[in-house]
C-alpha cells in the first residue's frame, strides 16, 4: 500500500512494490524533456545529512518516460529490511551537466506489513 500526501510525504508498506510518477518541469512549470546526459537520481536515507553510505536505505530506480514525466520504481527488496517504526527522507535530483536541481523531497515512512514474502 502506498500513500502520497499533498506535502510530498510518502507512506509505503515494507516490502511492497510501488510505481510513482514524477513530473519533471522547468522553472515556468512546463514539462522538461530530458536530453542525452541528463540524469534523474533519488535516494532514501535515515537522515538528511548522512555521509555517502551511512543511513542509506536504498538508491532509487527512475526511468524517463520521454514526455516530461518519469517513473520511480520501488522494488520490494528496497524496503524489505527497513527498521520499523522508522522515518526516512527522500529526494529526487535532476542532474544536467554539472548542475543539480532537487525536484522533489520529503519524508518517507515505512509501514508494517502483515503478509511476509519469502526470500525478500
Amino acid at each position: 500500500m502506498i500513500k502520497i500526501k499533498s506535502n510530498g510525504e510518502i507512506k509505503l508498506t515494507r516490502g511492497d512494490s510501488a510505481y510513482i510518477t514524477v513530473n519533471v518541469v522547468d522553472s515556468e512549470k512546463n514539462p522538461y524533456l530530458l536530453s542525452d546526459g541528463d540524469t534523474l537520481r533519488c535516494q532514501v536515507r535515515k537522515r538528511y545529512n548522512d555521509d555517502e553510505n551511512e543511513g542509506l536505505l536504498f538508491d532509487g530506480v527512475i526511468t524517463d518516460n520521454g514526455d516530461g514525466t518519469a517513473t520511480w520504481y520501488i522494488r520490494p527488496q528496497d524496503t524489505a529490511h527497513a527498521v520499523l517504526p522508522e522515518k526516512y527522507y527522500y529526494d529526487i535530483q535532476l542532474e544536467i551537466g554539472d548542475d543539480v536541481f532537487t525536484i522533489a523531497s520529503g519524508k518517507f515512512r515505512i509501514l508494517n506489513e502483515v503478509t511476509l514474502k519469502e526470500g525478500v
